[in-house]
């Protein structure tokens, strides 16, 4: 009978887990969404957004979902899972997993002055190189812009975006 409420007690902990990492990957989409809203590019978009996912995440799948059949300002919005220089290219957002901040600096090398929105999933105090880096911290989500990447990008961000991180 333990053994039966040991094993009980570890699989009810386990999907806590998984369930409280897809809200986070949910949220992490809307915010992203927003950030893509309220971002002036220094070059029109032509056709579609597009924003690029690195490393593996749920935010990729939430993505999809939150975009489908969604436009702004009159143009759809494609998300595609970025594997080489090319594919981040076509973005005009960058997500950055956290898997993946090993190759940020490669990646800000790359798009450096292409008006590139990099968002890096920041589990960490440390500053990074990206535009924004969203934190994590227990069940709260808050965003740190960088100001000389936004400048560096030329990229414009709301006031209200800007008023609201931390």
């Amino acid at each position: 009978m333990k053994k039966f409420s040991l094993f009980f007690l570890i699989i009810s902990l386990v999907s806590v887990s998984v369930k409280a990492e897809d809200n986070i990957a949910k949220i992490q989409a809307l915010y992203i969404y927003n950030f893509l809203r309220n971002v002036g590019w220094p070059e029109d978009v032509k056709d579609e957004y597009v924003i690029g996912v690195t490393g593996e995440t749920a935010v990729y799948d939430e993505l999809v979902k939150f975009t489908q059949n969604r436009e702004i300002a009159g143009k759809r919005i494609k998300v595609i899972k970025c594997n080489n220089c090319a594919d981040l290219l076509r973005c005009q957002v960058i997500f950055i997993s956290k898997d993946k901040c090993s190759c940020l600096k490669e990646i800000n090398q790359t798009l450096k002055g292409k008006g590139c929105l990099t968002i890096f999933e920041n589990n960490t105090n440390i500053i990074s190189n990206a535009t924004i880096d969203l934190i994590e911290n227990g069940t709260k989500l808050s965003y740190r812009i960088n100001q000389n990447v936004v400048s560096e990008q030329n990229l414009t961000i709301s006031h209200n975006i800007v008023k609201m991180s931390i």
